[in-house]
């Protein structure tokens, strides 16, 4: 026998292990399967980051709002420590100093960082672990809500795909790296499954905590209240409309805040021009990116360029089906992701950062997704995503300005 009955237990490590497999047995089946798509894609992450880190050229990591990134042994370096890098050196400042005068870091919305310092304060572990636990688990119950929103515009398949998609798109590594886009997303899709299901408070009060993790969640409000709308003239009985409040309420809280912190209530807005950002029409953007990528897509790095924009294109192409397939409030949200960093586009790479900011713009996925309905294309657009997803990690993690 392996233990005698002689009183002897199973080593501790076993029972563990049990107890891991029999509460996974008893989730249902689509969290299942949201797992198995995150695991999948998280080591496909991790592979892609230590490939990364040992082939592509390696700039210096810059400090960030008086954050020195720590040293490590490099097991931890490179399962952990590769993934602080950019705006996630930012987001680390914040967490364990707060905010500070002068450096433009009000750029950077609050609740990310928040829960990231408290569970930081709380745990004691290095501050990598507490912001990648905050965003990985963000990302889960995001896929989670994804998933339960494909289902209503198309078959359990489709809603599959549509999770796979989300989750190979180049700039969901920044959905499993120490950013606030998966904490966004998991606000921003779980704000609509609520409001889809007509438990206006959730709504309300996912649509507020989007409006703290994002500059564009405040303009959740405005979706949601149509959603509100329709279900009001579809069932013709009075439903309190008071929790949508939340979500600009939130965003008028941020305000004051910055007001008594710095003077300036719009601080997060005015903070931009020191990244700079610069004001433009959204069709010169694109052709000056398009430009941009055939200009520097055959030098080094011009990966980023070309990995840019195609996300635009492809970004721009698929919001036109989201117009035509989908409802308005899912329509309004996707457009009021992708046009602001078209708006306000980098000085150098004006495509820098729309990778990273249409990650959460989950529509995309659903009207692409309805489209793959043959085996072999939805083979290909996996494998062209998975390639151009492990191409950005590679760049991500070598600090090659992919953020």
């Amino acid at each position: 026998m392996l233990y005698p009955d002689k009183g002897e237990k199973p080593p501790r490590q076993a029972g563990i292990i049990t107890g891991i497999i029999s509460w996974v047995k008893s989730l249902p089946p689509a969290l299942k399967f949201v797992l198995a798509v995150y695991i999948a894609v998280r080591i496909t992450a991790s592979m892609a980051a230590i490939a990364g880190g040992a082939t592509v050229p390696n700039n210096v990591v810059i400090d960030a709002g008086g954050y020195h990134k720590p040293q490590y042994g490099k097991a931890f370096e490179a399962f952990f420590g590769v993934w602080e890098r950019s705006d996630a050196l930012w987001y680390s400042a914040i967490a364990r100093d707060g905010y500070s005068p002068g450096n433009n870091s009000a750029a950077f919305f609050p609740l990310y960082p928040l829960l990231t310092g408290l569970l930081y304060r709380v745990t004691g572990l290095p501050l990598i672990i507490p912001a990648l636990l905050v965003a990985n688990i963000a990302f889960v119950l995001a896929l989670y809500c994804i998933y339960a929103i494909a289902l209503r515009y198309g078959d359990e398949e489709s809603a599959k795909r549509t999770v796979w998609l989300q989750a190979l798109f180049p700039g969901s590594l920044f959905l499993v790296a120490p950013y606030s886009e998966a904490l966004f997303l998991a606000c921003a899709a779980g704000a609509f499954l609520a409001a889809f299901n007509r438990r206006w408070w959730w709504a309300g009060i996912l649509g507020g905590l989007a409006a703290l993790t994002r500059i564009y969640g405040v303009l959740l409000f405005v979706p949601l209240v149509l959603q509100w709308l329709a279900q009001q003239r579809k069932e013709r009985r009075d439903v309190d409309f008071i929790p949508l409040l939340l979500a600009p309420g939130a965003f008028f809280l941020l305000m004051a805040y910055w007001r008594g912190h710095s003077g300036d209530p719009l601080a997060f807005i005015h903070s931009q021009s020191g990244w700079l950002r610069e004001w433009s029409l959204p069709w010169n953007t694109v052709v000056k990116g398009i430009g941009q990528a055939f200009l520097y897509g055959g030098s080094y790095p011009g990966g980023i360029f070309v990995i840019e924009a195609w996300s635009v294109i492809f970004a721009l192409a698929a919001g036109v089906l989201v117009l035509a397939r989908l409802p308005l409030p899912l329509s309004l949200y996707t457009w009021s992701v992708l046009l602001p960093p078209l708006v306000m586009p980098y000085g150098g790479n004006v495509f820098l950062s729309c990778t990273r900011f249409y990650s959460v713009a989950f529509p995309l996925f659903i009207v692409l997704a309805g489209l793959l309905k043959q085996r072999e294309s939805d083979t290909a657009v996996k494998i062209l995503f998975a390639a151009l997803y492990g191409l950005s990690v590679a760049l991500y993690v070598a600090s090659q300005n992919m953020f």
